[in-house]
Parts: C-alpha cells; sequence; structure tokens
C-alpha cells in the first residue's frame, strides 16, 4: 500500500491540478519510506520555492502552487520547512512508521464509512 491509496482521489489532483505520477511517486518514497528526493521536491518540501522552481520540469511548474499548497495541508509539519528538516524526516524512521500508521487508520476509516 502507497500514500497514494491512502489519499484516493488525491493522488494525482488537487485543486483541478494535476500531479505526475512521478511526483507522487517520489512523495510517497520520501514520506513512507525516508528516500531523500529529487532537487525540485527537496526544496518544495524545504520551503525554498525560488530553488524549486528553477529545479522544476515543465510539468510540475504548471502545478507549482498547488503542490505547495498540497505540501502545506497534508505532509506531516516534522518533514517540511526547511532543508534541516527534510533531512531529519530521511532519518527518523519512528516519525515515518507514525506516519505511515496515521494513513492506514485514515484509509481504513474511510473504507468502512463508505461500506456503512
Amino acid at each position: 500500500m502507497s500514500f497514494i491509496d491512502f489519499y484516493g482521489d488525491m493522488d494525482t489532483r488537487y485543486r483541478d491540478m494535476y500531479f505526475s505520477e512521478q511526483t507522487m511517486d517520489a512523495i510517497n518514497n520520501y514520506l513512507l519510506k525516508g528516500w531523500m528526493p529529487g532537487g525540485h521536491l527537496e526544496a518544495m518540501f524545504a520551503h525554498d520555492y525560488e530553488r524549486a522552481l528553477y529545479n522544476a520540469d515543465t510539468h510540475n511548474r504548471t502545478c507549482f502552487w498547488a503542490l505547495a499548497m498540497w505540501i502545506r495541508e497534508f505532509a506531516p509539519a516534522e518533514s517540511q520547512g526547511n532543508y534541516e528538516a527534510v533531512e531529519a524526516w530521511c532519518k527518523n524512521k519512528e516519525w515515518q512508521e507514525t506516519f505511515r500508521t496515521y494513513c492506514e487508520k485514515k484509509y481504513v476509516w474511510e473504507k468502512l464509512g463508505e461500506k456503512i
């Protein structure tokens, strides 16, 4: 199961903007596995928007603001804000496990709610 599964229709769409599958895979790998994201996403999670825009591909430039808002709304506070936070998130398996457990519970409760 991936982060994408936990958020259903938010997997590639947010506020009428579509994120690429590669971007969502990289977010999944960062948040759930602690893999350091590439230059664009690392800068996005660090809130270094000038560097993020410089490193973004064409598609990520078109949905830049939506991705920034998505990170602020859905990513754990510990996983964002500056480069030190990004590096700390990658090293802290306990934070990743806590977030993974939260996502799994949220997913289960949402699925149970659909069946009622």
